[in-house]
């Protein structure tokens, strides 16, 4: 798929798996059909860089074409929600005060979360484009985030060299997975929520179990 004219830095496939979204530090975000390739369109708004995109999940509220969403975090310190049908910007999430660096929806569609460059992660009603709370506890920047399938729990992964749990409704920090001898890039949950999985510039990849118990 050729399109982008800088870094393509993240990419996200539609829940049925028909679309890709690309974000680039062209400033763009474009979607493509997987199974012809062709480029849909192009999503222009952001003054800096895309980092990070992501697709809503499929879910009752978002089943049709019309209310499937596409975000985009960007170097310009804002997120923003698309509509995929029409490519219109729905809204603009500000608050971070550094890059954005990592969003992640959770899997009823409802939640946002962004992680920062200012250390922190925020979370936003995706409905409303409200921010709900903003979660405090890092000392570097915020590089990866990560719903568990409950919705219960997020984790994000710091160059702190750590990884904390939350408890999303609540916004309380559960515990600090420490272990780590280097940035922690990238996390994700196992569909049933029991482990965490976490990869380091250490070079080394992490298992932990049992994490929301």
């Amino acid at each position: 798929l050729i399109g982008h004219t800088n870094w393509v830095n993240s990419v996200a496939f539609s829940p049925d798996g028909k679309f890709l979204a690309s974000g680039s530090a062209d400033c763009t975000i474009k979607l493509w059909q997987v199974h012809t390739g062709i480029e849909i369109r192009t999503l222009t708004g952001h003054s800096d860089p895309v980092s990070s995109v992501a697709y809503s999940p499929k879910t009752p509220a978002t089943n049709s074409q019309d209310r499937q969403l596409v975000a985009s975090g960007s170097n310009d310190y804002t997120i923003k929600l698309w509509q995929v049908y029409t490519g219109r910007n729905i809204y603009t999430l500000a608050g971070h005060s550094f890059f954005v660096n990592c969003i992640a929806f959770s899997k009823d569609g409802e939640i946002l979360a962004s992680g920062s460059g200012d250390n922190t992660i925020k979370l936003w009603h995706v409905n409303t484009g409200r921010e709900i709370r903003t979660l405090i506890g890092h000392s570097d920047s915020v590089w990866s985030v990560a719903f568990s399938q409950d919705g219960q729990l997020l984790a994000s992964g710091s160059w702190d060299n750590t990884i904390k749990l939350w408890h999303v409704h609540s916004g309380r920090e559960i515990s600090t997975l420490a272990g780590h001898s280097n940035y922690v890039r990238c996390v994700a949950f196992s569909p049933d929520g029991q482990t965490l999985v976490s990869g380091s510039d250490d070079d080394t990849i992490k298992i932990w179990r049992r994490v929301n118990k």
